[in-house]
């Protein structure tokens, strides 16, 4: 947690009618580094179209369109932020072109996903700001800004995009960009824009990713579109948040393990679901699997591991003793189906001994994995010697909401 001792806004510092001066904690939520490349638990990327996709490349993450007609390249963070009432939210991520887009070329970067958020953009017309809702895109160029900036907006030369917000639904939303002021070749924090909701919310949804999106076109090609993202961050600003959490559990007793020895047989798989609330408007809610524990009558071998395939056996229904509305999860139990290898990454192991022993790992709060929907979490069991073996499991985890 860090100190900031002046107000959003740049001016002077905050003081009480005493003159004693007020400061406010940032808190990071969601702090993203592009030093090791992407990473399938950490970064989601959809591209599509010959030479799209996202590296690593001499520290940042290189984003292109490759050079196909409709060539398109997404990336968010898998982990939201998680904005509370009563603070304010700020949304970083610094990003460069290489090239300023032609034709019906557009890049967009910011607070979002791809049906709800703000954020900035670039296309053949210039800089933007916007408003996303219910997928509509809602632009603002930089003539129509209401705010004017002391120094030119280079989207070539690199630079960092806030966006600062507060909402209860409504309160107004402050774009800004950390930039190069040019005469005396230091960064200076500008603000650009300010849009402030009338007569509707101005997101649905405050708990969202950072993402980046860059669309080839539809017409004639214009070339590869190519993109340097540095960090990506979410903050909480103005007193310590103490997040709604949700504690949650499913169990299994009494599974007979019907693989051979060392194979391995899937118990249970969890994963959010893809809508929650609205029926169209997707799962923001944060989820972590706290800890599994197992008791069993022989010597047993369990794994859990994110990304699993969930493949097996019949689809997902509400957890067993839970209502459709109270949960964001969904729970899928053992088919009796055989793997060679569990799939997906492994996070959590334990070992089992003897008849009536029980083992348990806990995930310490610091090395919990978001899970979201497409990114399951499968609980994993073997036997290690070829008699009966019965095995009762629990899996708990936590929902933010």
């Amino acid at each position: 947690m860090s100190i900031n001792k002046y107000p959003l806004n740049g001016e002077t510092p905050l003081a009480s009618p005493f003159r004693e001066q007020l400061v406010a904690s940032t808190e990071s939520k969601l702090n993203i580094k592009p030093t090791w490349g992407i990473s399938t638990l950490r970064d989601s990327v959809l591209a599509s179209g010959t030479g799209a996709g996202a590296v690593e490349e001499n520290g940042l993450l290189k984003l292109s369109t490759g050079v196909d007609v409709g060539g398109v390249v997404v990336m968010q963070t898998r982990q939201r932020g998680q904005y509370q009432a009563g603070t304010q939210g700020q949304a970083g991520v610094a990003l460069r072109l290489n090239s300023l887009p032609s034709g019906t070329q557009d890049v967009r970067w910011g607070y979002m996903d791809n049906h709800n958020g703000v954020g900035f953009g670039m296309d053949a017309a210039g800089l933007y700001t916007f408003v996303r809702k219910k997928a509509d895109t809602q632009k603002t160029y930089q003539p129509d800004w209401n705010i004017t900036p002391t120094v030119p907006i280079a989207a070539t030369s690199g630079n960092i995009y806030h966006i600062d917000f507060t909402w209860y639904g409504y309160g107004d939303i402050v774009y800004r960009a950390l930039t190069a002021s040019g005469e005396n070749v230091r960064h200076q924090l500008v603000d650009l824009h300010r849009f402030l909701p009338e007569d509707s919310a101005s997101v649905e949804d405050p708990n969202l990713p950072i993402c980046i999106e860059a669309y080839n076109g539809d017409g004639a090609a214009s070339g590869n579109i190519d993109l340097f993202c540095g960090g990506r961050q979410f903050s909480v600003i103005t007193g310590d948040s103490v997040p709604q959490t949700r504690p949650f559990s499913q169990s299994i007793i009494e599974h007979v393990i019907s693989s051979g020895t060392n194979e391995w047989e899937p118990l249970m798989t969890i994963t959010p679901k893809v809508t929650f609330g609205p029926s169209d408007r997707l799962n923001s809610v944060l989820v972590n699997i706290t800890a599994f524990e197992l008791r069993t009558n022989q010597d047993v071998q369990a794994r859990l591991t994110y990304s699993s395939d969930p493949s097996y056996g019949g689809g997902f229904a509400t957890p067993e003793g839970i209502t459709v509305n109270e949960t964001a999860m969904e729970i899928k139990s053992t088919a009796n189906v055989l793997y060679g290898a569990p799939s997906g990454l492994l996070i959590g192991e334990v070992l089992v001994e003897g008849a009536g022993n029980k083992a348990e790992s806990t995930i310490q709060r610091e090395g919990r994995i978001p899970l979201e929907p497409g990114l399951e979490a499968t609980l994993w069991v073997r036997k290690h010697a070829a008699t009966s073996t019965t095995v009762s499991a629990v899996v708990r985890w936590e929902e933010q909401w």
